[in-house]
């Protein structure tokens, strides 16, 4: 019989191999640093980049970003404009990456590799000037799921213990989602591996692979406050609504912007294009829901300009 699934991580896994990171010129106010290694032995997805404000008074909050490639053969270059742009509203940005689904590499490796790059932001504050007091997660498209795993990981007790491991050393105050994928029963071809992994963990580690399944992750309560951006020709929009009830249900807090389609309103347009006039605005009510004091600072440093 055709496994469809293990054909489509088969071919995924042949694209590890990517081509280096393109040099993305800073904005005037920003500055970066590109291919960190988080961990020694320097694999493929153990690389990060960093962005910060240099008009910023440090320590700064910071911002986890995970790209819409998140699982796959994520392309941190895909999410320079958007860390750029939360950079510059004061932010210390981590573009993070992490190994792909492949033959070798689960889901479990994944998140071992997110944990990883934790402690390294933990070891490198002072160096970069985070405040991981103020430590929020944002994913795009794909990137949505590992954001909220990773939030889960930080805030709740359920996946660790499942896992066997520490909890980590601090939590996350807010989630930002763009155009999120967060649906594991969704038919979509690249779920399906991600939802084909999750029944393989299942088949050792139950309460682990329940855990994965945000609709069975009973400690959904214990996640910070959720702001999502979608638009009605948004392919991911029924996952953001679908979300949304979930949170509603266990009483998170949480806000989402839809917009009404439009042409310029391609899937994915904040972190694509966050020039765009609605990316503006959307990131701007996205940063106020998940911490005001910075936010309104930002917002009458521009009205004073």
């Amino acid at each position: 019989m055709f496994d469809i699934t293990a054909e489509i991580a088969r071919i995924y896994a042949g694209m590890v191999n990517r081509p280096p990171k393109k040099v993305m010129k800073d904005l005037p106010s920003v500055r970066s640093e590109s291919n960190i290694p988080y961990l020694e032995d320097r694999q493929k997805g153990h690389f990060i980049d960093v962005f910060w404000s240099v008009e910023s008074m440090k320590p700064m909050p910071t911002i986890v970003f995970f790209n819409g490639g998140s699982f796959f053969h994520g392309n941190r270059s895909s999410s320079d404009s958007i860390c750029q742009a939360l950079a510059q509203r004061g932010f210390a940005v981590i573009n993070a990456d992490f190994r792909d689904i492949s033959g070798d590499i689960g889901i479990v490796d994944e998140l071992k590799d997110v944990l990883a790059m934790l402690n390294w932001m933990n070891f490198n504050r002072g160096r970069f000037g985070f405040d991981l007091d103020r430590c929020y997660a944002m994913g795009t498209s794909y990137g949505a799921l590992m954001a909220t795993w990773f939030s889960l990981l930080c805030n709740s007790r359920r996946i660790n213990n499942a896992m066997g491991i520490k909890a980590p050393w601090t939590t996350i105050k807010g989630i930002g989602l763009i155009s999120g994928m967060t649906d594991t029963n969704r038919n979509a071809a690249r779920m399906m591996i991600v939802r084909d992994a999750i029944e393989k963990i299942g088949r050792t580690n139950k309460e682990l692979a329940d855990s994965l399944v945000l609709e069975s992750n009973h400690e959904l309560r214990f996640l910070p406050r959720v702001y999502q951006i979608t638009s009605d020709s948004d392919r991911a929009k029924p996952d953001v609504m679908k979300l949304h009830r979930l949170l509603d249900t266990n009483k998170v807090e949480n806000d989402v912007m839809v917009f009404e389609e439009k042409e310029s309103l391609t899937r994915g347009f904040v972190s694509k294009n966050p020039a765009l006039p609605e990316s503006v605005r959307s990131i701007s009510a996205m940063l106020r829901f998940l911490d005001r004091h910075v936010s309104d600072a930002v917002d009458d440093r521009e009205e004073t300009s």
